[in-house]
């Protein structure tokens, strides 16, 4: 009888250490989500002039949009930037020829479809004195 129980306790410790694997498998296989949700007050500026861009309550929800659309991927694009946007006390650098966004605090890029990437550079080129 205690053989029979011994066998029952060591299936369910089995059972439950090959449940627990699978779950941390499947979380590491997985790899972190990348998605984001900026809020708040959106600056910017011209890194060549540092000069400040304008933009409207509209611009700056458009670029929020922009930048919660979609993933972001781990590591950063190792490109020279035009725009340096502040949102929540971070910077995220943009490099407008190629639509490509980087957050080095949480070391990790966008990159934007050709029709966001025109539609930023338009919001940003219309802000710009």
């Amino acid at each position: 009888m205690k053989k029979n129980l011994i066998q029952k306790l060591l299936l369910v410790l089995f059972i439950a250490l090959s449940i627990a694997l699978i779950v941390v498998l499947s979380i590491v296989l997985k790899g972190p989500d990348y998605t984001h949700n900026y809020k708040g007050k959106v600056s910017c500026i011209v890194c060549v002039t540092g000069n400040p861009v304008e933009l409207s309550e509209t611009d700056q929800a458009n670029i929020l949009k922009l930048m919660n659309n979609g993933e972001w991927e781990y590591d950063v694009v190792n490109c020279g930037y035009d725009y340096i946007f502040t949102v929540e006390n971070k910077k995220i650098f943009y490099q407008s020829e190629l639509g490509n966004l980087n957050d080095g605090k949480d070391f990790q890029h966008k990159s934007l479809s050709d029709d966001e990437r025109e539609f930023l550079n338009a919001i940003l080129l219309d802000g710009v004195s």
